[in-house]
């Protein structure tokens, strides 16, 4: 399936597709926090947490390592049949958790 991939560099795909994917993050992360029992400002900054965690690992900001064996995620996403879609160096998914997360919280309120 991936032998014939073209990978090309298209930022405003990209970045549409990285925000889509960060806000998806922290909604289903928010969901189940929820449904945990967290509510209100402490179900908004534990969500704030776990989503920005995960968010550097994605991105290659923070270390992702196991029993001596490192792992370099980079993020692409897929467009079409055969082609992937990358911004040319690292995501940055870290950064738009915070903007998100309060746009979500505060259409909630």
């Amino acid at each position: 399936m991936f032998e014939n991939m073209k990978i090309s560099i298209d930022a405003g795909s990209f970045l549409e597709q990285q925000e889509i994917l960060t806000g998806e993050m922290i909604a289903r992360v928010a969901d189940h926090l929820e449904a945990g029992g967290l509510k209100g400002d402490v179900l908004k900054e534990t969500t704030g947490k776990v989503a920005f965690e995960i968010a550097c690992m994605i991105d290659g900001v923070s270390e992702v390592s196991f029993d001596g064996s490192e792992a370099h995620p980079y993020l692409t996403f897929q467009s079409g049949d055969n082609e992937l879609v990358h911004l040319g160096g690292n995501s940055y998914m870290h950064e738009l958790v915070y903007g998100i997360l309060n746009a979500m919280f505060d259409e909630n309120t």
